[in-house]
């Protein structure tokens, strides 16, 4: 994980968090977040479900949002970061993100 990274789970808000991981991601983002909701865009609906698909198997639940819910390249995935949520969860998620996305050629 990057310092910065490290340092916006230590500094950052909900929306942040959220923007920082899209873009380690994929470089891009749908916009700033005003709920704890952040939606990881991919694009690919079958990308997207086979990336949540993956996450629920490292013991992460985020669920694949596509066509009809939204437009048909505009497929994501719906990340909830919450107060609950403790640094080592959050360093936990990113990981499994890393990891996920280097399997599937995301990153």
């Amino acid at each position: 994980m990057s310092v910065k990274m490290r340092k916006i789970l230590v500094t950052g808000g909900c929306g942040s968090i959220g923007s920082e991981l899209v873009m380690e991601l994929r470089g891009k983002y749908s916009g700033n977040s005003e709920t704890p909701i952040t939606p990881v865009m991919l694009g690919d609906a079958k990308l997207a479900r086979s990336f949540s698909q993956r996450l629920f198997e490292e013991g992460i639940f985020a669920q694949a949002i596509g066509y009809p819910t939204v437009a048909m390249d505009k497929a994501r995935i719906r990340v909830m970061i919450s107060a609950a949520h403790s640094h080592k969860d959050l360093d936990f998620a990113l990981g499994v993100f890393g990891r996920v996305g280097e399997e599937l050629r995301v990153l």
